[in-house]
C-alpha cells in the first residue's frame, strides 16, 4: 500500500496503519509491505 498523497495525520489514517502494522505483527499479512 502505497501512502503517499494520503493525509497520514488524521486520526483514521493513524488507526489503519496501526491495525495494518498489528495485523503484520501476528503473521496474518507476511506479503504486506509497508
Amino acid at each position: 500500500m502505497d501512502m503517499n498523497g494520503m493525509d497520514t495525520q488524521s486520526p483514521v489514517m493513524q488507526a489503519c496503519h496501526a491495525i495494518m502494522m498489528w495485523l503484520h505483527q501476528q503473521g496474518l499479512m507476511p506479503g504486506m509491505t509497508m
